[in-house]
């Protein structure tokens, strides 16, 4: 687990953009949820006259960054509820590319292994096809390994929706398969009559 002074000083060290910490924020033990469905995408693009705070040249950061920071949905099976058998999950990334020396920075949050494996199986030597993050010879392949990275993110993110919609219409239909239909005499109002009181003069 990290604390939260660990991560500042992880966040602070590499300069992560503060727009970030609204995607991690839902994240967490949370009794009702908050902020679940909470999406987004932020940017900085830095490409002409730094901020001289942001030049390290000790740490290889020139200052000319292209940053941004977003959260994607996806649904997943969850073989231990046998009633609803899929669950919604989120993955918060914060990405930074340094333009003169081909530097990323990346931070992915995701309450699971999946992203992670997938990242490291598209790192692997002997990986091929247009997810391979190994190509970082020259600055033209380290910007196509970034976004051959999001590229694997994203099929992460749309992967399984057309089995679970498919779920949801057996669910639906399970329950309206016997539904009857009934005649209806007259046609129906959107409007109710007024109930106007009876008037007595006593």
């Amino acid at each position: 687990r990290i604390s939260k002074e660990m991560l500042v000083a992880a966040f602070t060290h590499h300069q992560v953009m503060p727009a970030f910490l609204d995607f991690i924020f839902p994240f967490g033990m949370q009794e009702y949820l908050q902020d679940f469905y909470f999406s987004g995408l932020r940017h900085q693009t830095m490409l002409q006259s730094p901020p001289g705070g942001l030049v390290v040249p000790e740490l290889g950061r020139s200052g000319r960054e292209i940053r941004m920071c977003y959260n994607l949905k996806s649904v997943e099976t969850s073989p231990s509820t046998k009633e609803w058998p899929w669950s919604i999950r989120q993955t918060a990334v914060y990405h930074s590319f340094d333009v003169e020396t081909g530097k990323s920075f990346w931070v992915m949050v995701k309450g699971s292994q999946e992203i992670r494996n997938r990242i490291q199986e598209a790192t692997a030597k002997g990986s091929t096809g247009p997810t391979n993050l190994s190509l970082l010879g020259s600055m033209g392949q380290a910007f196509a390994s970034t976004l051959a990275t999001h590229l694997v993110l994203c099929d992460w993110c749309d992967e399984d929706w057309r089995w679970y919609l498919n779920y949801l219409e057996k669910r639906v239909q399970a329950v309206t398969r016997r539904a009857l239909t009934i005649n209806i005499d007259k046609e129906p109002s959107l409007f109710e009559e007024l109930i106007r009181p009876e008037f007595n003069p006593s």
